[in-house]
């Protein structure tokens, strides 16, 4: 036993039930929000206040139970925070009603901390809208025709994103010839997305001024570095082949500049590295423009296994790399979601791993997971976006394993479901989105946020060149 505290509108009440290391939502009226979130609630208009709240009563058990308390005058929503001992994570259920029910999935030796906070009308803002529920406002989407051809070569395999300059830049996931990479227009508003017209195709060239070769790189992620303004770049190698992942540069027009020393437990063997086709998928430059973000796709083979359907230790290294050293710095490890769901056909593919990485602040990221398992109509891709705080994680760059290691990983918590807007995309299809970035200010100030889907080329199914905008409420 443990005891619970309830804080409504400023009024603490202790009470204590039994354990629980997890809850699912019986009733309709409520659901789960992301912990980072929390503030934006509080950052509400201060005509947005309330009177404490009374009548306080817990019930139920063990199974299930419910929390409920008088009605506030003005109260229009409440949030209800809950918390797991020896967790980094909060997650809050935001409720339209003065009570919640939510049923135990397990217990354990500690309870959850319990806060509810009464959210009252006054300053004409709206809770429970998708727009409050996230900082993320959907916008509007963009599907480039499949197969479109640009300068004899064909527009596909977009699995990075850059903005610099009034430009798009997206590399091409092809390990075919040529090793290319595109710029672009993006044509939007806060209230539409209208055109993607691609502006040019760039050849990138191996040492010696020779162009790349087929299957010897595997390009993933690319940004433009905002200090030399050279092209950043990783490949994902070839673990079957015995290549191993890079970082490299290259001028605007492809020539090679530089490649990045990076950790040795990177390099392919059969016992250790990275696992095939789960290598550095995405980078980011640093929030003080000193270095580059680099994030493995799934674990490294000695860290863990690669996730399931089941609740696996599966975490992936973010590994910092400074960029006058050359050398690669701080490592952390961030722990990886479950498949979503499984395939149709039980012998088929599922995969869940990191797909991007864009620095928001100091030891601070949007990460994308991506989820894909076969045989879906819809593709079978479930994307959330999570914020990610390194600030208080171990560097684990000294471990030579994380399995049974001790140490901290990064806190994540969930910014957004592309589950959310699904029924708003093209044939309800939410694509293989792999690439991240930061857009121009939209006309009313707010910055505004461009996802973009790899399409494979449409190599296995039908798929989309996806283009998504978001306005980010900050």
């Amino acid at each position: 036993m443990r005891t619970i505290l309830l804080c409504i509108g400023g009024l603490l009440i202790f009470s204590a039930f039994s354990t629980t290391s997890s809850f699912s939502i019986v009733d309709g009226s409520s659901r789960v929000i992301p912990a980072e979130l929390f503030q934006y609630y509080l950052d509400l208009p201060m005509s947005t206040t309330c009177a404490p709240a009374t009548d306080i009563t817990l019930s139920g058990g063990p199974d299930s139970y419910e929390i409920s308390w008088g009605e506030v005058e003005g109260g229009v929503n409440y949030l209800v925070g809950i918390q797991n001992p020896g967790s980094p994570r909060t997650d809050f259920i935001w409720s339209t009603t003065n009570s919640i029910s939510f049923a135990l999935d397990a217990i354990m030796e500690e309870v959850p901390v319990i806060t509810v906070i009464t959210i009252c009308s006054g300053g004409g803002t709206s809770v429970g809208t998708n727009q409050a529920v996230s900082p993320l406002r959907y916008i509007d989407e963009f599907v480039l025709p499949s197969l479109s051809e640009f300068d004899g070569t064909i527009v596909g395999g977009l699995s990075s994103i850059d903005y610099a300059d009034g430009t798009y830049y997206m590399i091409c996931d092809d390990g075919r010839e040529p090793i290319r990479f595109y710029t672009a227009d993006l044509t939007f508003d806060e209230n539409e997305f209208t055109d993607v017209t691609i502006t040019s195709v760039t050849r990138m060239e191996d040492r010696g001024g020779i162009p790349l070769a087929a299957g010897t790189v595997d390009p993933e992620g690319l940004r433009v570095d905002p200090v030399t303004s050279e092209i950043v770049w990783t490949s994902e190698g070839n673990v079957n082949a015995g290549i191993s992942p890079t970082l490299r540069t290259t001028f605007a027009t492809g020539v090679f500049v530089r490649e990045y020393k990076l950790s040795p437990k990177l390099a392919v063997d059969a016992n250790t590295g990275p696992r095939s086709n789960g290598s550095l998928e995405g980078l980011s430059v640093s929030h003080d423009e000193k270095g580059f973000w680099l994030a493995m796709e799934l674990p490294l083979k000695q860290d863990g296994p690669a996730p399931t359907l089941e609740d696996t230790e599966s975490p992936v290294r973010l590994m910092y790399v400074d960029r006058n050293r050359e050398i690669s710095l701080q490592q952390y490890a961030y722990e990886l979601e479950p498949v979503a769901q499984p395939p149709v056909a039980p012998t088929s593919f599922s995969v869940n791993g990191v797909v991007e990485i864009l620095a928001i602040g100091p030891n601070e990221f949007y990460v994308l997971e991506r989820s894909f398992s076969s045989g879906y109509a819809n593709g079978g891709n479930t994307v959330k976006l999570f914020h990610v705080d390194a600030s208080n994680a171990t560097d684990v760059r000294g471990f030579d394993s994380l399995v049974g290691a001790d140490y901290t990983p990064v806190t994540k918590t969930l910014v957004f479901d592309f589950e959310e807007i699904r029924d708003q995309l093209t044939d309800g299809v939410v694509d293989n989105i792999e690439g991240i970035t930061f857009g121009p200010d939209l006309p009313n100030g707010n910055r505004s946020l461009v996802v973009v889907a790899d399409d494979n080329f449409s190599a296995f199914q039908p798929q989309l060149n996806q283009f998504i905008v978001f306005e980010v409420n900050e």
